[in-house]
C-alpha cells in the first residue's frame, strides 16, 4: 500500500528554503510573495502502516526537533495560504533525500558465525540468513534488506 508522508517545519521557525524561494519567485516572475512554506512529501511503499508509523515515531525520515511528520496532511499554519503549489518528480523518479529515507528504512543485518566441522558451510550460511530474516521480520514487523553471513571459523566437535 502507498502512504503519503509530509514533513514540514514546526510553526515559529525560519523556513530557510520557502525565504530563498519567494525572492527567486520575486525575481523571476516578478510577482509580491510575502512567505514561502515548504512541505515535503515522501511516498513510501513496499512498508505496512505499523511500520511507517514506527518510522515517523522514531524520527527516522525527519528531524524530530525542527520539524513535524505525519501520514495525514499538515494542519495548516497562520497565516493560512493563498496558493498551493506541488512539485514533484515524474514516477519512477527519486531525488538524494528520498533514497536516503528508504536505505534509512531498510535493515541491513551483518552476522558471524562459526561453523562445526563436518557441516556444509553454504548450507549452514543460507539456513542461517533465512532463519534471521525470518525471526526479526516476526519480532519486529520491519523487512529484511540483506542479512550478510561471515564465517570465521570451523570447530570440532
Amino acid at each position: 500500500m502507498l502512504y503519503r508522508v509530509e514533513t514540514g517545519l514546526h510553526a515559529g521557525l525560519d523556513d530557510t528554503q520557502g525565504r530563498k524561494t519567494a525572492q527567486h519567485l520575486r525575481k523571476a516572475l516578478g510577482l509580491s510573495v510575502a512567505q514561502v512554506r515548504q512541505i515535503k512529501v515522501f511516498t513510501v511503499d513496499d512498508l505496512g502502516e505499523a511500520q511507517v508509523r514506527r518510522l515517523l515515531d522514531e524520527g527516522i525520515w525527519h528531524d524530530p526537533i525542527l520539524q513535524r511528520a505525519s501520514l495525514e496532511p499538515l494542519p495548516l499554519l497562520t497565516p493560512e495560504p493563498d496558493w498551493f503549489v506541488e512539485v514533484g518528480f515524474r514516477p519512477g523518479v527519486t531525488d538524494n533525500e528520498a533514497r536516503t529515507a528508504r536505505d534509512t528504512a531498510a535493515l541491513v543485518l551483518d552476522i558471524y558465525l562459526t561453523v562445526e566441522y563436518g557441516h556444509p558451510i553454504p548450507t549452514v550460511a543460507e539456513n542461517a540468513q533465512k532463519a534471521v530474516i525470518g525471526a526479526v521480520e516476526a519480532m519486529t514487523g520491519c523487512s529484511v534488506e540483506a542479512v550478510n553471513i561471515h564465517v570465521g571459523g570451523v570447530t570440532l566437535a
